[in-house]
């Protein structure tokens, strides 16, 4: 219910969701669903570089509930050098694919 108040007051560009300490699964498709009713569709960002490994069907799985960009960090989830992941859920030729292209240009140069 706070969270459908705050999205109301500020109506964010972008909601990024995650953090280090999981006691639960985020909440993605409970927000998806209330961007759905909205006019304007924010990106949903879930970053889960602490999670990295338990991201799946047993756990949480970001883009099928909703999640537009995903990130990680991999070395807090596997042994070895310090990297990154980042990736989309948007169809070429889709409005939203701009974004991608965008983030693909600076991400990986």
């Amino acid at each position: 219910e706070e969270t459908a108040n705050l999205l109301d007051r500020f109506d964010p560009g972008l909601i990024i969701l995650g953090k280090s300490m999981i006691l639960h699964p985020e909440p993605v498709a409970a927000i998806r669903k209330m961007l759905d009713t909205k006019s304007t569709r924010p990106v949903i960002m879930y970053d889960m570089a602490h999670v990295l490994g338990l991201i799946g069907p047993h756990f949480q799985n970001p883009f099928a509930e909703g999640a537009d960009i995903i990130t990680g960090s991999t070395h807090k989830t596997f042994y070895g050098s310090q990297r990154g992941v980042i990736g989309a859920a948007y169809e070429e030729g889709a409005p939203e694919f701009e974004l991608w292209k965008a983030i693909e240009r600076r991400a990986f140069p």
